[in-house]
């Protein structure tokens, strides 16, 4: 039940995103927390692309202090969305979790096969299907394991 309701505000987060909303200033550092979360990113993640700590993301997300613009646009690329007027991307956050799943995937299964020595035609196409399922599970269930390098 819990993982529907993970994709459920995944969807509706998304679907906020592709409509463009304009949002007030004030509600800026929570869009980008729903963003990030929905995600399956933490803050020490974003922290950590960001290049700063995780209590100056925590505080972005809260709106204390006051973030220059720029570190809101370096925050929103961070997270594969972009901010004018409103917090958006030109992709669904669906995407962008599939778009990591697949990278994720790929990592998984062919350090894998890398250890094993299959070298058959029949491998590449196991391959594939397999990087397909495992980037299927994680992007149904995005979590901080995605984010991890």
């Amino acid at each position: 039940m819990a993982k529907n309701l993970k994709l459920l505000k995944l969807h509706q987060v998304s679907a906020n995103i592709g409509q463009r909303q304009i949002i007030s200033a004030d509600d800026l550092g929570r869009q980008l927390k729903e963003v990030r979360s929905c995600m399956g990113m933490t803050q020490k993640q974003l922290a950590k692309l960001l290049n700063v700590t995780q209590q100056a993301v925590d505080r972005l997300e809260r709106n204390s202090g006051s973030a220059r613009l720029s570190t809101l646009k370096k925050t929103a690329l961070a997270l594969g969305v972009k901010v004018g007027l409103c917090v958006y991307s030109d992709n669904t956050l669906e995407e962008l979790v599939m778009s990591r799943a697949k990278l994720k995937a790929k990592h998984y299964v062919y350090s894998v096969n890398s250890n094993m020595a299959m070298g058959s035609r029949d491998s590449a196409a196991f391959l594939l299907k397999e990087t397909d399922r495992i980037a299927a599970e994680l992007a149904a269930n995005p979590g901080p394991g995605l984010w991890e390098d």
